[in-house]
């Protein structure tokens, strides 16, 4: 059931995967995949083992070992179809810079400067960092531009975007992070509660969050390198001393969860006993706002308009939020 731990409001709950019945026949259908090569051998050992015979007893003519009979399958293996080879293409090939050197050597060059500047700007009014000595024995983490060409439905020109992601694969385990796991919502709970508001003409807004990742409040003590195009003169030997969550840390999605999670206590809602990113508050004359968030879009569903739009603005003072609706 999708409840509310403060209230009776319920949404049932999807079903979980059984996949027991399944498994047995699973495990016997593996053996026909199982290829054990050419030169599998059975190992000496074993052959002594069964003979009698010692590894320093001469083997004259002693029987061959057994030949085993290799099961292989007999299914068509053909390569996937779904897109033509053209497609594939088209999906990457976007004239996107690989680096930095090469955003700023394009045709597009004012374009990403533009791109990154607004990234910068996005960093420093959020204080993601401060310019630090490194300590001894810490080390600083690397990072990268990774530039994206978005094309938006409701507008003919292209949108430029640039990301500074740090190279969060080099991050130890007990050091640079701890616990990353973080929930979204389950599909089951978005159409229960699309098919309420469309059973009960219920008012329904979307909205996202802007560099939803930036949010979230790092507990660990993490150092990255200064980024290509944007060192700070003077201060060319020092590092970022992160204070909020970049993209390409592992723990950055967990961070974020966190931080929305105390934004949403603050304002009075309560997490739902069976989907942890659906979020409920009852108000007087049995109204209601269910809230439900996939990364970093929400979908804000309920009876009063005027209720839904305080809580976006709520919002709006704790996230840089954009606007949508249904």
């Amino acid at each position: 059931m999708l409840r509310s731990d403060s209230s009776t409001f319920e949404l049932p709950a999807g079903s979980d995967t059984i996949e027991n019945n399944v498994q047995n026949d699973e495990q016997h259908d593996d053996v026909d995949d199982q290829t054990l090569g050419d030169d599998f051998e059975v190992p000496i050992d074993d052959v002594e083992e069964e003979h009698g015979m010692s590894q320093d007893e001469d083997l004259g003519d002693a029987p061959e070992p057994p030949q085993v009979q290799i099961r292989r399958s007999n299914r068509k293996r053909e390569p996937s179809t779904r897109y033509p080879s053209d497609d594939y293409v088209t999906l990457t090939d976007e004239g996107e810079p690989e680096c930095y050197l090469e955003g700023i050597e394009s045709e597009e060059k004012k374009k990403w400067l533009d791109a990154m500047q607004d990234e910068m700007k996005s960093l420093y009014d959020n204080h993601t960092f401060d310019l630090v000595k490194l300590p001894k024995g810490k080390k600083a983490l690397k990072n990268r531009w990774i530039y994206r060409v978005k094309q938006e439905s409701n507008s003919t020109s292209p949108r430029y975007k640039a990301r500074l992601v740090l190279k969060g694969y080099i991050q130890r385990k007990g050091i640079d992070f701890n616990e990353i796991f973080s929930p979204v919502v389950k599909m089951s709970s978005i159409r229960i509660v699309m098919s309420l508001a469309a059973t009960f003409d219920l008012e329904v807004e979307q909205m996202d969050v802007k560099t939803a990742f930036l949010h979230g409040d790092l507990e660990e003590e993490i150092y990255m390198k200064q980024h290509d195009g944007f060192l700070v003169e003077g201060k060319e030997d020092h590092v970022c001393r992160l204070r909020k969550s970049l993209y390409g840390l592992k723990q950055a999605p967990r961070q974020w969860y966190k931080k929305f999670e105390s934004v949403m206590f603050e304002h009075g809602y309560k997490k739902t006993t069976s989907d942890h990113f659906a979020f409920v508050k009852r108000f007087a004359n049995n109204d209601f706002i269910i809230l439900l968030l996939y990364v970093d879009d929400m979908l804000i569903v309920g009876k009063d308009i005027s209720m839904i739009n305080k809580l976006k603005k709520q919002l709006s003072k704790s996230f840089v939020m954009k606007n949508g609706s249904y």
